[in-house]
């Protein structure tokens, strides 16, 4: 839900860069980062359920990018198609200089916060209890779950963005192992279906997140069958 949230709240930055004429991946960051204060501040402040607040960010944030395109008066053309359903070929050498930014980014907050985060996606009372700033932890977390939906934009679009935060996740999580272990695996496994998708998506002509999710569903029930038979 988090990631479905923000991944289609960022369609309002996509249509705000559209109407403002600017790159629409830079325009997503501050709108997608923003649609998480939101999220947040529904769910601290106004005491709504997080569930309700991501599905209200989910159909506002593409709402607001329809309108914003429409104003735009540029109306639906296939660049921005590639923003809803992935263009990844399409890439300019700037967003990929930003993709690689987000990605390092990421990484690093991943890595120096890792045992933090871990607790708090567990057991939230048990990390207050510890003295983390849990509060600041989470909006954290979902800051860097924001920027990754923009890194993964041009790669399989805002419609499809959840499928590839969560499928390579879900699998590595059937094939075991530690969390580390499931955090490495997931890595591979999504790159391994972009660099299939692409290849997939240059022979057929496919937008290339119709041509990475397929593979990656059918993994994710082959791992779901083959766990189901290794059972006693």
């Amino acid at each position: 839900m988090m990631s479905g949230g923000i991944s289609h709240a960022a369609f309002g930055g996509v249509g705000l860069g559209y109407l403002l004429g600017v790159n629409p991946l830079l325009a997503a960051i501050p709108f997608s980062l923003a649609a998480t204060f939101l999220a947040l501040a529904l769910g601290r402040k106004a005491r709504v359920h997080e569930d309700a607040a991501l599905s209200i960010l989910w159909a506002g944030g593409m709402s607001l990018g329809i309108l914003f395109v429409a104003l735009g008066g540029r109306g639906f053309g296939h660049d921005l198609l590639g923003y809803l359903f992935g263009s990844l070929f399409a890439v300019s050498t700037f967003e990929l200089t930003l993709i690689l930014a987000i990605a390092a980014c990421v990484l690093a907050v991943v890595a120096l916060f890792h045992k933090d985060f871990m607790v708090i996606c567990f057991d939230e009372d048990y990390g207050r209890a510890l003295g983390l700033p849990v509060d600041r932890l989470n909006l954290l977390l979902m800051c860097m779950a924001a920027l990754t939906v923009i890194g993964l934009i041009r790669v399989v679009g805002v419609l499809l963005a959840i499928a590839l935060l969560v499928i390579p996740a879900m699998v590595a999580l059937k094939l075991g192992g530690s969390l580390r272990q499931v955090m490495a695996s997931s890595i591979l496994l999504a790159v391994s279906f972009i660099i299939y998708g692409a290849w997939f998506s240059y022979m057929f002509d496919l937008p290339s997140g119709a041509a990475v999710l397929p593979a990656s569903a059918l993994l994710f029930a082959l791992a779901g069958v083959e766990k189901a038979l290794r059972r006693p």
